[in-house]
């Protein structure tokens, strides 16, 4: 049986300051992926310049292209993948940094189990400011430290596909303009019939950083693209009354759960009652949005 091949798709905006760790951490590999798709979104912040260079080192195993005018990450994601050439398309967020198994992991598990059509890894938060300390705690991207033979969707930041499986599917909904995209995905897959697992040894290191505003704008933008992707796949309608109860729940549960650690929570870990209710807000309006523009889908993403 010849070995899967893996195709690695970076899609980047002025993102020049985390390119040269996502690309280095691509090239200290213990296994070379079969090629790096570089999807940049027309940056102006010297993106081209880094790319360049490690043209220059990586030789034809690295391309890159501009999207040309920006139209998503979805979209991004789509242009990366059809452009690709090998069995398996693997996603690294460019503020993410691989493991140097990442692409080995992927692989071999892809390749030990036929009926495994999607592979999703760990993202471990790398802190620095206290909104980055709060999001490591609060907004992990990860199904937890033990694999899972089954999951609904797999985290954007690290995750992969049989490329086939996707394209059949129809690839990523490019209506979901700033998030949701890879929920949206994995829903659907699941409707299909395709089985995604979860493998925390597929790490990556996520090197986002956040002040307060931009971790609430983040959490405003999951939870309204994240609503929608659900009510798309079929899940329920919910009434504004059910999102009061959630946020008082889901608060309370926190509570108790932050309790025993009082001493080693995070500056800020009061802020997370308020991030619940963003959540909430966001979801409400994300199915408020959906089900007013249901003739129109394209309408509901410019909430």
């Amino acid at each position: 049986m010849n070995s899967l091949r893996v195709s690695v798709i970076i899609c980047t905006r002025n993102a020049a300051h985390y390119l040269n760790d996502c690309l280095c951490s691509l090239e200290e590999q213990v296994e070379a992926p079969h090629e790096i798709l570089v999807v940049d979104g027309a940056s102006t912040d010297g993106s081209a310049d880094v790319l360049t260079h490690f043209q220059e080192r990586m030789g034809e195993r690295l391309r890159w292209f501009d999207q040309g005018e920006p139209g998503g990450l979805a979209a991004a994601r789509n242009r990366g993948m059809e452009a690709a050439s090998g069995d398996i398309v693997a996603f690294l967020d460019v503020d993410a940094r691989a493991c140097p198994e990442w692409v080995q992991v992927c692989r071999t598990r892809f390749e030990q189990d036929a009926g495994l059509s999607g592979l999703g890894g760990q993202g471990i938060e790398v802190t620095v400011s206290d909104a980055d300390k709060f999001r490591g705690r609060y907004f992990q991207q990860s199904w937890g430290v033990r694999p899972k033979k089954k999951v609904h969707f797999l985290f954007g930041l690290s995750s992969s596909y049989l490329r086939n499986a996707v394209l059949a599917s129809g690839g990523f909904d490019e209506r979901f303009l700033g998030s949701g995209e890879d929920v949206d995905l994995g829903l659907r897959l699941n409707r299909l019939g395709h089985r995604l697992e979860y493998e925390p040894r597929m790490l990556v290191y996520h090197a986002r950083r956040d002040d307060w505003d931009s971790l609430y704008k983040m959490a405003d933008r999951w939870s309204y693209f994240g609503r929608q992707a659900g009510l798309v796949n079929g899940l329920p309608q919910r009434a504004w009354w059910f999102w009061v109860i959630w946020v008082v729940w889901a608060s309370l549960r926190q509570f108790v759960r932050d309790l025993p650690h009082i001493g080693k929570l995070p500056p800020g870990w009061w802020r997370r009652s308020y991030l619940y209710f963003i959540e909430a807000r966001a979801a409400w309006r994300g199915q408020r949005d959906h089900l007013r523009a249901r003739k129109c889908p394209a309408d509901a993403q410019k909430g």
